[in-house]
């Protein structure tokens, strides 16, 4: 049988016409005729592509997307067929982005050589790489440079994920190539990794065809949508530096750590979880500080109203209540504003809230209202009406604008996620918005989706919670689409997103960043009860501080972590056994000493060594490390540990030991190991080196309890180690865990505890997620099991 089908391959200007033919020997004879389209009748014969027989065929009289009639003739010796079939015209120009990425010191070299030998090929470093990678090659810091300033090498702070696993498990070229074009056609507009193939598979590609053209591209090349985890922790932290651009001692030191965490790749969940924390931090401590100086006197409760965009706007506020108050009522200088009133949560409407400025609102006893239920399955205020279909899995099949009724979805619907089964509906009313609540079931996982239209606000605020997800699930809606993918743990997943009725940058701007409460703070009146500042005013410093009080790592990488904000510019590390490297990242002169532990009884020489280093300078060190002959089988921690102070003139060092802003030691740990006879016991002998000895257990709470956490850690070494814990969770509960890190010395071959609490907040929705323990030292990253962690009513 012979099969013939149009493609979007091009040679040259004109379009691949792919013909499949039972095996053949000999060559075999092709053309394509039909109205406008035409190939060579009279060529040579056609040699086997990637995909078949491809003949190259002159499709130009006819526009992309035409369909068009058309015949081959195909021969192959004494055989003879003419196969009718439709040709679709294709546009070329599509591009598949090859992104290969060096995320670890040992692949830098690698990939640098491919890059001095080939001049196309390119790839993303990850930034926190070149510093321990440059310490042991320091001769490749200027080609390495050079290829930045070509463009050729691109430092990323956050990897991109890896998607490229089918080409690099290709057993030949033509494989690879096949199975690239395959994630082109399924919509994957980059191949993410590396392997074998990302060498030779861009050459190959483009000497067959001009379109798609396969390219050696950056990271910068690629778009890539952000989860919500990314999103909720760099709303934060843009809000933090919003405010704290409104005080005159903000913590710098600290917002460009946060920062930083938002592009850290080493391990996503600790590192956006602790940009979260930090920023949340500046934000309320800078927010209590400004509110503490406003005029907030009046009856009841003040509220003082934050507003981080640099522009006047109005919206929906919610108020968090440590007390569950019977009646509420919320009052301001304009007068009683509705609100809703449910358990530990107030929300109302806030009118005219300066630009990057504060409004001054307050809560008394009054007649509030909750939510009440209502009938049938459409909500209103007073711009809009939505239509939810129950038949159709709660999509919204209506959205009128009332002024004009004008529909705003049609043909389309909304907050459609493919299910194919009714759904059930409730609606609720409320003094300052509607809301439908979505209940149903697709491909066996159980959803929740609520959607709400507030009075006042100009678009409709959605939230869709996924259960157990086995698959991945896209919310669409016309120009917003929102993905949930597979957790690897069982949980529920939620998302939340704004669906514009008017603006869409004005109405994704806002819901971003929603006005923010500042509650029971009874304020000085230096400032007046609503405003904006002319300039930053002083409140004192904010001091925030996330670091346990141990060493540093200076190898973060193998720690899985970032550096520490305020890391002192110098850092050292072992190489090899015999061979210390201290490196300088300042922009001045700094001089120090490294200090060498060994474990007791040996002994190591020199025990110090002293540096005094240029900007940016380096110096290596030959040490010798002894042990006695009655250590026993084991692994034993050598430490260097390094501080230094910055050169003042040629007799004087600042000591940073003593300095105000005194730098932390920096230190790097060589495991050396004793081994059993004829055996190691490093990762895969009968004891661990480092290992989690007690794991959290599994957790059932309900909104305003509280668990201790106990978490212990133990170690099979023959001296001390300094050991950072965290307890893990998704980004639902990242307010439940504290404190964010733990940290000490766990003594030789003994163990130690960390106190950790989970406090879930009383306004908590329930939910089922999960928790586990992750510890870090002596260059081993160690992980407990995930345990349930559920809210319950």
């Amino acid at each position: 049988m012979v099969v013939v089908e149009s493609t979007d391959l091009f040679v040259g200007s004109l379009q691949v016409v792919r013909v499949r033919t039972p095996d053949h020997e000999g060559p075999v004879h092709v053309h394509v005729e039909g109205a406008g389209v035409r190939s060579a009748r009279h060529g040579t014969d056609v040699e086997p592509g990637l995909f078949g027989y491809e003949v190259p065929v002159d499709v130009s009289a006819h526009p992309p997307g035409t369909v068009l009639p058309a015949r081959a003739v195909v021969r192959h010796g004494e055989e003879h067929h003419e196969v009718d079939f439709e040709l679709t015209v294709a546009e070329p120009g599509r591009t598949l982005h090859l992104v290969a990425q060096a995320t670890a010191v040992t692949e830098v070299r690698p990939h640098l050589e491919l890059a001095l030998a080939d001049p196309s090929y390119r790839f993303g470093l990850l930034a926190g790489v070149v510093e321990p990678y440059l310490d042991t090659r320091p001769q490749d810091r200027e080609p390495l440079a050079a290829l930045v300033d070509q463009n050729r090498v691109e430092l990323v702070d956050r990897l991109l994920p890896a998607n490229s696993g089918p080409v690099e498990a290709a057993e030949t070229l033509a494989d690879a190539e096949r199975a690239a074009y395959r994630q082109l056609s399924s919509g994957h507009a980059a191949l993410v990794g590396g392997g074998r193939w990302f060498t030779q598979i861009h050459h190959d590609w483009n000497s067959r065809y001009s379109s798609p053209r396969f390219v050696c591209s950056l990271p910068q090349d690629v778009p890539v949508p952000q989860g919500i985890e990314v999103r909720a922790a760099t709303r934060v932290v843009e809000e933090a530096e919003a405010f704290a651009s409104l005080v005159a001692e903000p913590p710098e030191d600290v917002l460009a750590h946060a920062r930083a965490r938002l592009a850290d790749d080493a391990d996503p969940q600790v590192s956006l979880r602790e940009a979260h924390f930090l920023a949340t931090e500046v934000r309320a401590r800078v927010l209590r500080a400004l509110s503490s100086i406003v005029d907030t006197s009046g009856d009841g409760v003040p509220v003082v109203v934050w507003n981080p965009l640099a522009r006047k706007r109005s919206g929906m506020v919610e108020v968090r209540l440590e007390d569950d108050l019977a009646d509420v009522s919320v009052v301001s200088a304009d007068g009683l504003h509705p609100c809703v009133h449910e358990g530990h949560t107030v929300v109302f409407h806030a009118g005219d809230v300066p630009a990057l400025g504060w409004k001054v609102f307050h809560l008394t006893g009054g007649t509030s209202q909750g939510w009440t239920r209502g009938g049938g399955a459409q909500i209103a205020n007073s711009a809009h009406l939505l239509t939810v279909d129950p038949a159709r899995g709660g999509v919204v099949a209506g959205l009128v604008r009332l002024v004009d009724e004008a529909e705003l979805l049609a043909p389309a619907v909304g907050n459609d996620l493919g299910a194919t089964t009714p759904a059930t509906v409730t609606v609720w009313h409320s003094p300052v918005g509607e809301r439908a609540v979505v209940r149903g079931r697709t491909g066996g996982v159980a959803y929740a989706q609520t959607v709400t239209l507030w009075e006042g606000v100009d678009w409709v605020d959605c939230v869709t919670s996924v259960d157990y997800l086995r698959d991945e699930v896209r919310i669409t809606w016309p120009g917003v689409e929102e993905v949930l993918r597979p957790a690897d743990f069982p949980q529920q997943q939620t998302v939340e997103y704004a669906v514009p009725c008017g603006d869409p940058a004005r109405a994704v701007e806002e819901c971003a960043h929603p006005l923010t409460a500042v509650v029971g703070v009874d304020g000085s009146g230096r400032l007046p009860a609503s405003g904006s500042l002319d300039e930053p005013v002083d409140v004192g410093p904010i001091v925030v501080s996330c670091e346990p009080d141990v060493p540093l790592f200076s190898d973060h990488l193998r720690h899985e972590r970032g550096p520490a904000p305020g890391r002192p510019p110098v850092g050292v590390r072992f190489r090899g056994d015999g061979e210390v490297v201290v490196t300088s990242a300042a922009e001045e002169e700094l001089a120090g000493r490294v200090r060498l532990v060994a474990p007791p009884g040996w002994s190591v020489a020199p025990e110090e060594l002293p540096f005094t280093l240029p900007p940016g300078g380096s110096t290596r060190s030959e040490v010798s490390i002894g042990r006695p002959r009655w250590a026993a089988p084991g692994m034993y921690p050598v430490r260097a540990q390094v501080d230094a102070g910055r050169v003042v003139d040629a007799e004087r060092v600042v000591d940073a030991e003593r300095a105000e802003d005194a730098w932390r030691v920096v230190e790097d740990v060589l495991l050396v190991e004793v081994p059993e006879w004829g055996g190691s016991l490093l990762e895969d002998g009968p004891v661990q080196p480092l290992w989690i000895a007690r794991a959290p257990e599994p957790l059932r709470l309900r909104p305003g309890e509280r668990a201790a956490v106990p978490v212990a850690v133990a170690s099979a070494l023959w001296a001390p180690v300094a050991v950072e814990v965290r307890l893990v969770s998704p980004w639902e509960t990242w307010d439940f865990a504290r404190p964010l890190v733990c940290g000490g010395e766990v003594p030789a071959r003994g163990r130690m505890e960390f106190a950790f609490e989970v406090v879930v907040p009383r306004w908590a929705t329930t939910g089922r997620w999960w928790l586990r323990a992750k510890a870090a030292g002596a260059g081993l990253v160690r992980r407990s099991a995930a345990v349930p962690l559920e809210v319950v009513d």
